[in-house]
């Protein structure tokens, strides 16, 4: 207790800031947690005190419910362009040519690997479109599939 009250510890691990010198307390946070805050955190916890003291609750509430239509009508918005993105690999298949793009040409190749990676990384930011792009994965049904091989699904089956 003696080493917490002097903000110290064997090694120099844990140095805690003034407000959470507490033994009992440094034990919770440590254990809920896995460590305590930095003093840059703690001073920036102590600096919201009267934004969090002050915050209007009920406002807060009635702002989102106010603007949960427009949330909706984005969300479903996202949903159909998730939909026509699915049918539209799905379209294509496994055969870049429906593209008009060559393959066998590097520069050709390199391009459409990075809109699909472009499109791999806006698509994979919803758990439910994540779970689509592992299925074309597993199954080779689309460029998705076959993208880490050069869209080669013959590549790709020999090399598993």
């Amino acid at each position: 207790e003696a080493q917490i009250g002097s903000n110290t510890v064997p090694g120099g691990l844990l140095l805690l800031p003034d407000v959470f010198k507490s033994p009992d307390m440094r034990r919770t946070i440590q254990a809920r947690y896995g460590s305590a805050p930095t003093d840059e955190g703690a001073q920036a916890w102590k600096d919201r005190h009267k934004w969090r003291r002050e915050v209007d609750l009920s406002g807060a509430r009635q702002y989102l419910l106010q603007h949960l239509p427009t949330g909706d009508k984005l969300l479903q918005q996202v949903r159909d362009t998730q939909s026509d993105f699915q049918h539209w690999a799905v379209h294509i298949g496994t055969e870049p040519l429906k593209l008009f793009i060559d393959t066998t040409n590097p520069k050709t190749l390199l391009y459409l690997q990075m809109i699909m990676l472009n499109l791999q990384i806006i698509y994979a930011q919803d758990d439910a479109a994540t779970a689509w792009l592992a299925e074309q994965e597993a199954n080779t049904s689309s460029l998705f599939g076959t993208l880490r091989y050069g869209f080669s699904p013959a590549l790709k089956q020999a090399l598993h």
